[in-house]
């Protein structure tokens, strides 16, 4: 493809001066702006004056040049900066002449069309990725310029960048330098969904930009990496309205328009926000309290209260907790003047609150802080993380992870934000400005010592129309029950029924020969504590379609310990027969019959299995995704799929693995490891395969120490992509493909079945 440049250049002479002039203009403009800032020659008014003027040419003080003090941090940054020369991926754009022709026609029509395009980057040898462009942001600053443009990417079929298939690529002013990161990166040590950011050297169609910041568009992935189920993300559309009003949109709508935990969480978030225009607080049971509380105290912190409005927070609807959780988008440091705010000015003087451009939203956080539960929670977070000891860390999480890399921005005089432009001073890191809101979240905490005591018992009356708290399922009773203990021989379900298990649960039969006998259309979930199964057989039971939840086995384990010896589960009717979802286990003997579909899946979890069996299985005998599991021993027959599949960061460690009749008998795939010290078996058509199924993840590798053939067919295969990383001791040929190739070959096409659910 010829990629033509669509850019007409004045001479490079010219150029440099013009911009030499402007770096001595701005560096005067500053020592002018700082030399008159003394509070001896001015009275209260001139200096107030003065103040506005400042930021109104430079910017606010908390994240530019504002000073002579600051004046000597930037050089000595900028100095070392201009010391350690950090290196960056190059990537660039290629945009044909007639298609950037469309891109700047549709800027000005205000349209913003999707064009073709190309990137490329040195770190691929030559590959080019196929794409489509566009122009993104709405504030002038992303247009000021041709050359400053801020674009959204596409990449095409099985395409990534950095494990990303869409992003935006800006410059970094646009999320405030390293505050977004180091903000991202105190949000996700609370388990806060963030988004993924990848500094660049980017160019388009060979033109240098200098460093732009990649930032992902929330997706599966975004999830996925942090040891979330797949749920939908939400948004708002800030073209109708940046408030409450504004109607409620899901990403990817395609994946999720025909879901019931869509329909159910677009109802539930579209009646709660609404409801919060008419002074409702938010229902407990819809919003994970605890992640919210640490969001906004976190936000309090940083002053970052962009990332708090309606229109910036994304709303994942976790399908396994059944609520909301925020996810952290465009905190955006010093998009307005909150040197003497936190959220609970609303609480403490909320006519009076100095809260600048959010005060339009104050019903938003009102419906959260008029929650006492939320309050409460909300308190503690501002507690521990106004603390000297958690700034403390804070700042050595800074000085490790962030600071050299503002040393870069010092050296390249990269401008401070004034918002909708650039302001005409430089941008400064001032980790100050983290303990000068410490001690205000400090004092105003100090204030509110007796109110909170009054709120402890205040809204135990407060009546909220709505309830979120229950399942919702057709025609299945549902029992809720805390802390159930059952020891017999049976228990018969006739009509369909979900046991909702929560603190300390023990199922158990009377002996290793009088075994607790369970039987029926029957779903359990351990939702949060322990469960115990011991000398247990489960007997047909089944999932059903619960519209606020998203639970595929008939047996759920989620965030709790299970310890399980003698368990086993026959003719089982649903995706799972058991579903460990962030848990960690214990497992003696267990074992599977006649299973639809998949026999274990575990999800975010961690443990040990000292012996699976499993026979006549739909799918996958064992499946791993971003989970840890040491087994003893894995004997298999009849299994339709995989007999170990591990994929998605999985680590499976296997002593011995002893498999027969079965389409596929090991599996490592998507950045996985898989170890085996013993395998053997008998008429197994894909013995082993390792490949990448899904592009973003890194080479998957599989080692298998020693193989028995217990009857050797000259139609087994082995199978592995050129980048797996394989150590498999054998007379068998390893055939060498792409994984595009064996993806193509597995699931139900040539080996193995595709997934019944």
């Amino acid at each position: 493809m010829n990629i033509s440049k669509c850019s007409v250049k004045s001479p490079m002479a010219l150029i440099r001066w013009i911009k030499l002039f402007s770096y001595f203009t701005t560096i005067f403009i500053i020592l002018i702006l700082v030399s008159v800032d003394n509070r001896l020659i001015f009275t209260e008014n001139g200096s107030r004056i003065l103040d506005q003027f400042k930021q109104k040419i430079i910017g606010y003080e908390e994240v530019s040049v504002y000073s002579y003090d600051d004046l000597w941090s930037f050089g000595i940054g900028a100095f070392r900066g201009l010391m350690n020369n950090r290196e960056y991926s190059s990537i660039d754009l290629q945009i044909l002449q007639e298609n950037q022709y469309k891109l700047y026609t549709g800027l000005k029509e205000d349209k913003n069309p999707y064009v073709k395009a190309i990137l490329k980057s040195s770190e691929w040898e030559g590959k080019s990725l196929k794409a489509e462009v566009r122009f993104k942001g709405d504030r002038k600053i992303h247009k000021e310029a041709p050359d400053k443009m801020s674009y959204r990417i596409k990449l095409k079929k099985d395409n990534r960048l950095f494990g990303l298939k869409k992003f935006s690529i800006q410059r970094p002013i646009l999320r405030g330098y390293t505050w977004e990161y180091l903000l991202a990166d105190s949000m996700s040590d609370q388990g806060i969904a963030t988004l993924k950011y990848k500094l660049v050297n980017f160019s388009v169609n060979g033109d240098d930009r200098g460093l732009y910041l990649i930032e992902e568009v929330p997706g599966a992935r975004t999830l996925e990496l942090q040891s979330l189920k797949s749920g939908p993300i939400f948004g708002t559309n800030e073209d109708y309205s940046d408030k409450l009003d504004a109607p409620v949109e899901v990403y990817n709508k395609k994946k999720w328009s025909d879901k019931e935990v869509y329909k159910y969480a677009f109802s539930a978030l579209n009646i709660q926000l609404k409801s919060l225009l008419s002074g409702k607080p938010i229902d407990e049971n819809l919003f994970d309290l605890k992640q919210w509380a640490d969001f906004f105290a976190l936000n309090d912190l940083f002053g970052t209260y962009h990332a708090t409005v309606p229109k910036s927070i994304r709303y994942y609807f976790n399908p396994v907790k059944g609520k909301f959780q925020p996810i952290l988008f465009d905190g955006h440091k010093g998009a307005g003047k909150f040197n003497q705010f936190t959220l609970m000015d609303f609480l403490i003087s909320p006519s009076t609150a100095k809260c600048d451009w959010i005060c339009d939203q104050k019903m938003f956080y009102l419906g959260f802080l008029s929650n006492p539960k939320f309050r409460e929670i909300y308190f503690n977070s501002l507690e521990e993380f106004s603390s000297k000891e958690y700034i403390s860390k804070l700042r050595r999480r800074y000085e490790e992870k962030f600071e050299e890399i503002d040393f870069d921005f010092y050296k390249r005089l990269s401008p401070n934000d004034r918002i909708l432009s650039r302001g005409h001073s430089f941008y400064l890191f001032k980790f100050n400005e983290i303990v000068k809101r410490g001690k205000l979240i400090k004092k105003q905490l100090s204030s509110l010592k007796f109110e909170r005591g009054n709120w402890l018992d205040e809204h135990k009356k407060t009546e909220n129309q709505f309830s979120f708290d229950s399942l919702i399922v057709d025609n299945v009773n549902v029992a809720k029950i805390s802390d159930f203990t059952f020891k017999g021989e049976i228990l018969s379900f006739s009509k369909p029924t979900i046991l909702w298990l929560s603190g300390r649960t023990s199922l158990e039969g009377v002996s290793d020969s009088n075994k607790l006998y369970i039987k029926g259309p029957l779903m359990v979930i351990q939702d949060g504590g322990s469960i115990k199964f011991k000398n247990v057989f489960i007997d047909s039971p089944k999932s059903f379609k619960i519209k606020n939840r998203q639970w595929s086995g008939a047996v759920n384990i989620i965030n709790s310990q299970a310890k399980i010896d003698k368990l086993t589960i026959t003719s089982n009717q649903s995706e799972d027969a058991l579903n460990l979802v962030n848990s960690t286990f214990e497992i003696g003997m267990i074992e599977f019959k006649d299973t639809l579909s998949d026999a274990i899946d575990f999800d975010f979890s961690s443990g040990s299995i000292q012996r699976a069996l499993c026979s006549e299985i739909g799918n996958d005998c064992l499946d791993g995704s971003e989970s840890t599991v040491l087994i003893d021993n894995v004997s298999a027959s009849g299994v339709k799929d995989k007999v170990i599949s591990s994929g998605e960061n999985s680590k499976f460690i296997v002593k011995t693995v002893k498999l027969s009749n079965s389409g596929i008998g090991l599996v490592a795939k998507d950045g996985s490891m898989l170890n085996v010290e013993n395998l053997s078996f008998y008429n197994v058509p894909l013995l082993i395969s390792s490949f990448n199924k899904k592009s973003e993840y890194e080479s998957p590798s599989i080692n298998v120490k020693k193989i028995e053939f217990l009857k050797v067919s000259s139609d087994t295969q082995i199978l592995a992509s050129q980048d797996s990383n394989v150590n498999i001791i054998t007379s068998l040929p390893i055939e060498r493909l792409s994984s595009s190739k064996i993806k193509k070959l597995m699931y139900g096409n040539e080996y193995g079945r595709k997934t019944e659910k």
